[in-house]
């Protein structure tokens, strides 16, 4: 049987030119240095990571590297050592760890990864100290690169359907710079990302109300808690998708729909085939199918923008809906007229509504699986989330949330440690910061040129036992300030870097609406600990033996999704 016969005819319509775009890569392939040898071995060995400013700095060529093959970078590699490698992104990361920082010394690696790498190699350099991933940042210069630049599936859509604005918000150059500034204004500074508060706090009220209703379907209520979050400082309106019974069609489907390109999305921009298949101007299978879901999502979030900005011209917007982030914006794009069109608006917030949803769900599933399995560290948290709603009746507590509470990380110490814990043990992204380099720098001991790609991989650390005590289990006790204070000065104080704490990358490159986001997951996370006991359903943990994440399982698409999602109990706590 020949390898394509297996093949349905749709699918083996894309090898052709497939192999037409292999042969162009292999006559190129003569201008780079092979790879083909295994990982080189170093004299140097080390027990802890140590930051590499040596002035003997080594040539990018030595720096270690996996079997790479032109075009298909380390593919065949992870593929035969790593099945379904897209599960296995927490596996690769230790092991890599173990082998270049333990073993040899070194804090700095690189592969192939198409698509994500540089070249022909498709070369991707990946650190795993932070401190030497800050020289990155503060070398960046003033068109900086971002993550999302590998997401070319949405950039290739955009550019052909002329949602130029949507496409430079991925871009970079003059042209990001341009759309960046009106974007973030009204996200990032923070008395505005703290006056949308309020309504996040309400937005998630509502939400906790649903969550018994979703009890097996975890991965659906995260998505419609993520939208209802977002859109009430997006709005200011409470879409309430997790009311089963008043939810509007068109937000579920907008929910259902961005889950779904997500997946399409991550299995895309992973694959080697699929980005020269679409450098050629080929459009595969596969992309067209992505192209079609993610086209709806782009249909009905154009939808709702565009009614929200009738209402908005008509006058028949409410006061609080006056002060939401469209309202701003197009008051913002009033005085730029000349750099930003109403069309323009519609298509950045589409871009901001797809984003929210992708990643704030992906936090709050891997939340509250971490809360279900660890019964005492969710007590702790019930617990301290009461005294603040209860503390004082006369501010809007008795049994409300308030802006300060959310406002004020002192306010919910043990909320916030469950947070970053829970991005310790069970990140939102793998490997969130993505950059290519503006010029040449000396990194980890070795100088690279301007132009390589480089990646920081927070989970090697966040795992290693000499650094982390018990690093698989969840304990966020480790991240209280007493504790922070008590490593300072040893070698684990490196697990409290700033790189460490997030998934929104850092730099100019920032996801532009981290301060929300983290407004939106605590707000939410502390209505869910106040309201309910958060249980795995005894039977479903029984029957598949689930005792900790990994029994779960993480596959890694744009965000890090549960491969199993358990089935979940929520018992009323009033």
């Amino acid at each position: 049987q020949t390898p394509c016969a297996s093949l349905s005819a749709e699918a083996t319509s894309d090898l052709v030119p497939m192999a037409r775009a292999t042969r162009t890569v292999l006559r190129l392939s003569h201008r780079h240095s092979p790879s083909w040898s295994l990982i080189r071995s170093f004299s140097t060995k080390s027990e802890q990571m140590q930051p590499s400013s040596s002035p003997a700095s080594q040539p990018a060529s030595s720096v270690p590297s996996l079997p790479m093959l032109p075009f298909l970078g380390s593919v065949p590699h992870l593929e035969k050592n790593y099945p379904k490698f897209q599960t296995h992104t927490e596996a690769f990361t230790i092991d890599n760890y173990q082998r270049f920082v333990k073993e040899q010394g070194t804090s700095i690696f690189k592969f192939g990864f198409p698509g994500i790498g540089q070249g022909v190699w498709g070369e991707l350099h990946v650190a795993f100290d932070p401190r030497e991933c800050l020289k990155i940042i503060q070398a960046e210069g003033k068109h900086p690169s971002g993550v999302v630049e590998v997401l070319w599936p949405i950039i290739t859509f955009f550019r052909e359907n002329n949602m130029t604005a949507a496409a430079d918000q991925l871009g970079r150059g003059a042209r990001w710079r341009r759309v960046r500034s009106i974007t973030q204004k009204n996200l990032l500074e923070p008395s505005m990302a703290k006056s949308y508060i309020p309504a996040i706090i309400e937005a998630a009220r509502l939400s906790s109300k649903g969550a018994q209703a979703f009890s097996d379907q975890i991965d659906q209520y995260s998505a419609r808690c993520a939208l209802d979050l977002f859109c009430s400082a997006f709005y200011g309106v409470f879409t309430n998708t997790t009311d089963l019974e008043g939810a509007d069609p068109r937000d579920l489907q907008f929910c259902s729909n961005v889950l779904q390109s997500s997946v399409l999305l991550g299995e895309l921009i992973k694959s080697p085939q699929q980005l020269i298949l679409n450098s050629v101007g080929w459009k595969s299978t596969a992309y067209r199918k992505y192209a079609r879901v993610f086209g709806n999502v782009v249909g009905l979030g154009a939808e709702l923008v565009k009614e929200f900005i009738q209402k908005a011209e008509a006058g028949e917007i409410t006061e609080a809906q006056k002060h939401s982030y469209v309202a701003r914006t197009l008051e913002l794009q009033k005085e730029k007229s000349a750099d930003l069109t109403v069309q323009d608006v519609v298509d950045l917030c589409i871009v901001l509504l797809f984003a929210a949803v992708d990643t704030t769900s992906s936090r709050i599933n891997w939340t509250l699986i971490n809360l279900a399995l660890n019964p005492e560290a969710q007590e702790k948290l019930h617990e301290e989330v009461r005294a603040e709603m209860e503390r004082d009746t006369t501010k809007g507590g008795g049994g409300i949330l308030t802006e300060e509470a959310i406002a004020q990380p002192s306010r919910l110490q043990y909320l916030q440690c469950v947070i970053r814990e829970t991005h310790r043990l069970t990140p939102s992204v793998w490997m969130p910061l993505v950059k290519t380099l503006a010029a040449e720098t000396e990194l980890c001991g070795f100088t690279l040129p301007a132009g390589s790609a480089v990646a920081f991989d927070e989970q090697g650390i966040a795992k290693d036992p000499e650094l982390v005590d018990e690093p698989f289990a969840f304990k966020p006790e480790r991240f209280l300030p007493e504790a922070v204070k008590e490593r300072k000065g040893t070698p684990s104080e490196i697990i409290d870097h700033p790189l460490c704490r997030g998934p929104f990358s850092a730099g100019a490159r920032m996801c532009p609406g981290n301060r929300v986001a983290n407004y939106e997951l605590a707000a939410l996370v502390a209505q869910l600990a106040y309201d309910w006991k958060i249980e795995l359903d005894a039977d479903y943990q029984r029957a598949h033996g689930v005792e900790s994440y990994q029994d779960i399982g993480m596959i890694s698409e744009i965000s890090n999704a549960p491969i199993n999602m358990p089935k979940f109990k929520f018992t009323p706590r009033w």
